[in-house]
């Protein structure tokens, strides 16, 4: 019974290890091998986003690479099947190879934004984005760096929510 105790106690430690963020967000070089080696997968999922009508969507891979939700507002949103074979496959091949998310948001981010890395204690995340107005930067949520990438149009971004909150003080009320 110890022993079984005891493996119990390790696998839940493993467990939150992992889930905690103990892998390293990968670096910008990392990322920009990624966004050159899965180009036409990319190009798929960024001509599909820029098709739709609505001015936010969403392409999560932990709901399935079939599911898109769209609206201004979460609690607006419609959820639809993507029916196409090539933009399904182009997502398989991105979640398979670590993207995590997919999300556009044209209207003030100026962005569709791949998500590659996140960890959930301290809010931290890293990816890609595109700027869909190649004269305009792209803005990501909480951003704390934003490095062009060998691709025009392209930025590696990471996101450090507490670090933001230290150096923004933006979000507080004023007197």
């Amino acid at each position: 019974m110890r022993k079984l105790m005891m493996m119990v106690c390790l696998a839940a430690m493993v467990f939150l290890i992992g889930s905690c963020g103990a892998r390293k967000p990968p670096a910008a070089e990392e990322i920009d091998s990624f966004v050159t080696e899965h180009r036409e997968e990319i190009r798929t999922v960024n001509d599909y986003m820029l098709s739709l009508e609505s001015d936010t969507a969403i392409i999560d891979s932990r709901n399935g690479p079939v599911l898109l939700l769209t609206g201004s507002y979460y609690y607006d949103r419609e959820e639809r099947t993507i029916e196409d074979d090539a933009l399904r496959e182009a997502l398989r091949v991105l979640w398979k190879n670590g993207c995590r998310s997919i999300y556009k948001e044209k209207k003030y981010n100026n962005l569709i934004q791949y998500e590659m890395w996140s960890r959930a204690i301290g809010q931290a995340w890293c990816g890609f984005v595109y700027a869909i107005d190649t004269e305009r930067l792209p803005k990501v949520q909480y951003q704390t760096e934003l490095t062009p990438l060998s691709e025009e149009g392209w930025y590696y971004f990471f996101c450090d929510y507490e670090e933001w909150r230290v150096t923004h003080d933006s979000w507080k009320v004023r007197p």
